[in-house]
């Protein structure tokens, strides 16, 4: 915690030296003897939340620079106004409106100038000098509030008002560097190449190519040779492009292409003191910290923000085939023997009392679905720069990272990204860089891409659940059956819920195995499609109770494990007792509903339990109860679990089953399956 206060605290530190050197170039930008844009960088600044005295002092001394030190009272008494006025008409509670702000800059701009043109140092000006100055500083106040706005809140760049004002700002800042120091080097050149090669290496090739025209416009005027447009443009495409490969490549190819242009076409680029600049940018450059040199997302292109909307319908879509596939599947299952006993007269009307109740769950899981659907909401902000900043230095390039509340409530990152220098990483690494920046773990979702290549695609990724387990199953047919009559069934769903499930058939054989593998086949479809097990359980009794006309039935044992909060469900219907163990202490949890299927409205037993790091579930069918010949059946089997010293599920549910074999002398009078899971803390 201390290490990120103090980062944040040097961040901060380093954001206000950059903003008091931007304001010292910018008041240095002189148009016929004015300073148009220090009032508008003192207002723009403001409206942003960055205004300070240190800025005031950062201004002034940027005037004072360039040698006209009674300047330097014109706009001092410019900015004293401007806080004034705006103390009296703004309130600290009132919010900030940069169209009075920017009339505030313009009006003072223009009172004093034309006060100034009374003094001694102004008598010589043309008299429309003011009222040029006082509308360029309205302006620009708006125009560079919302650079400095991008700056600080570290917004999208490539937005096309935030461009705009970014090069806005840009331009005003070069016109105010130094041409040339001391005859011996071209500061402004060597400001330039290193601004083309670092932009273009950040922010790609679009970017790079709009501060390189910028900066040739720049140079055209200053040197009064229109060329240095053209060379700027070439140059910030060659680094645009070679950028991809690296910051090495990136400063060769650039230095070749200047060489070249320099050679054939202008010679001056390869003259000494140009050289000396272009050397000292080129040494910058390479030197800059990789901090710095984070390749940033450009969340604002609209096909990207399509591709990952167009992913996340994708994923809705498909679970909303998942819902209709269940009720197809029940359809096949149960509605056609339905029809067949109308013909004969037998139920009719069955379909109506059967379905109807179920239509609000449908509406519920329907109306779940329709909130999803909303527009993603970018991710901005320090973990977002920390995730682009580390999946950079892996060689993996973003261009988006989206956040977004899932289907189940879960928090969903989508990346729109792909692996630099013909690198394959799979989604696992990226997981981990993932939790490692978002102070949370993630995991890829199963349904997304499992590897990244060099083609940009979108990879989903989730949180990861808080507990890991362990499952283990161990069955046994009844004596002269090839066939078990239970069924079971253990699978992670995707709301992060562990299904451990075990039914029972009437009866053993193949007519028992077949109505129990129904049951479990089913309410797996129905779960995993967003029904509530209550709802699905409820729907399952009523179908076979109607088929079998209460003369066909199964038991059910269910546990529903959260892996997020380590919170477990336990259903039973007709099933035998379930037991938990914690390290010698165990606990039973009994049944005392019917079966699935004997009654269409029955109850559920339903009990929720806390489970700890190291603590075991142990389900069993009625076959192993059975075969235990005393007369306190479950006690027995208590004692036999706590004699069994094992932290291995398998082995667990294998010794068991050998002890219950053993103790019936190998002679299973009903199908025995035990199931066992065992639970840990991450």
């Amino acid at each position: 915690m201390k290490w990120k206060i103090k980062q944040e605290s040097k961040s901060r530190v380093q954001e206000e030296i950059g903003l008091y050197l931007l304001g010292f170039l910018a008041a240095r930008s002189e148009i016929a003897g004015l300073h148009p844009f220090a009032a508008a960088v003192f207002a723009g600044s403001y409206l942003a939340g960055l205004g300070s005295w240190g800025l005031l002092a950062a201004l002034i001394l940027g005037i004072a620079s360039t040698g006209e030190i009674g300047y330097c009272i014109k706009y001092a008494g410019i900015f004293i106004g401007m806080i004034l006025i705006i103390s009296c008409i703004s309130g600290k509670n009132r919010t900030k409106n940069p169209i009075l702000v920017a009339g505030i800059a313009g009006s003072m701009t223009l009172g004093i100038g034309i006060l100034w043109l009374l003094t001694p140092w102004g008598s010589g000006q043309a008299v429309y000098l003011p009222i040029m100055e006082g509308v360029a500083a309205a302006g620009f106040s708006v125009i560079l509030e919302q650079a400095f706005q991008v700056l600080h809140n570290h917004e999208d760049i490539m937005r096309s008002e935030n461009l705009l004002s970014t090069l806005t700002l840009l331009a005003v800042v070069l016109w105010g560097i130094p041409l040339q120091v001391l005859q011996y080097f071209t500061l402004l050149q060597g400001v330039i190449y290193y601004l083309i090669l670092y932009m273009a290496y950040r922010f790609g090739v679009a970017y790079g190519a709009s501060v390189g025209t910028v900066c040739g416009v720049i140079l055209a005027i200053r040197t009064h040779r229109v060329e240095w447009v053209a060379i700027c443009v070439i140059l910030s495409m060659a680094a645009g492009f070679l950028g991809e490969f690296g910051k090495t490549l990136e400063t060769v190819g650039f230095l070749a292409m200047l060489g070249f242009l320099g050679f054939f076409y202008y010679p001056e680029l390869l003259a000494a003191e140009a050289l000396r600049g272009l050397l000292t940018a080129g040494i910058l450059f390479v030197c800059t910290p990789k901090n710095y040199m984070t390749k940033r997302p450009v969340s604002g292109d609209r096909n990207d923000r399509e591709t990952v909307q167009w992913e996340r319908q994708a994923v809705i879509r498909k679970h909303i085939r998942d819902i209709a596939a269940v009720f197809n599947k029940l359809s096949r299952t149960f509605c056609q023997p339905a029809y067949m006993l109308q013909e004969n007269g037998q139920a009719a009307g069955y379909a109506t009392p059967v379905f109807a109740r179920q239509m609000g769950e449908i509406g519920a899981s329907l109306s779940q679905l329709s909130t999803t659907m909303e527009e993603p909401a970018v991710c901005n902000g320090k973990n977002q720069a920390l995730l682009v900043q580390q999946l950079e230095r892996q060689n993996i390039r973003v261009r988006q990272v989206t956040q977004v509340q899932g289907i189940y409530g879960r928090t969903e990152i989508y990346l729109l990204a792909r692996t630099l220098h013909g690198r394959v990483v799979t989604t696992k690494e990226i997981a981990e860089l993932i939790s490692h920046c978002m102070d949370a773990p993630y995991r890829p979702v199963s349904s997304s891409r499992m590897i990244l290549n060099r083609e940009y695609h979108v990879v989903q990724f989730e949180e990861d659940v808080r507990y890991r387990y362990l499952t283990g199953v161990k069955r046994i047919a009844k004596d002269g059956q090839v066939v078990s009559g239970d069924n079971f069934s253990q699978m992670e769903l995707k709301n992060g819920q562990l299904l451990m499930l075990l039914a029972d058939g009437m009866g053993s054989g193949v007519e028992a195995s077949r109505q129990s593998e129904q049951l479990v086949d089913l309410l797996e479809e129905m779960l995993e499609a967003g029904f509530r097990k209550e709802s699905a359980i409820e729907l399952l009794n009523e179908l076979i109770a109607v088929q079998g006309q209460g003369e066909q039935f199964a038991t059910m044992d269910m546990c529903m494990l959260d892996l997020y909060s380590g919170v477990g469900e336990f259903l039973k219907m007709g099933a035998s007792a379930t037991f938990i163990k914690r390290g010698d202490w165990m606990e039973t949890i009994q049944s005392t509903t019917l079966p699935v299927g004997v009654r269409e409205q029955t109850e559920i037993d339903a009990i929720r339990k806390k489970f700890y790091h190291g603590d075991m579930v142990i389900m069993v069918s009625d076959g192993v109860l059975d075969a235990i010949l005393f007369e306190n059946k479950e006690e027995c089997l208590k004692e036999l679990i706590l004699e069994t010293d094992t932290t291995n599920p398998q082995e667990m549910a294998e010794e068991l089953l050998e002890k219950i074999q053993a103790m019936s002398k190998n002679q299973m009078r009903d199908d025995a399956s035990i199931l066992v899971l065992g639970i840990w803390r991450k």
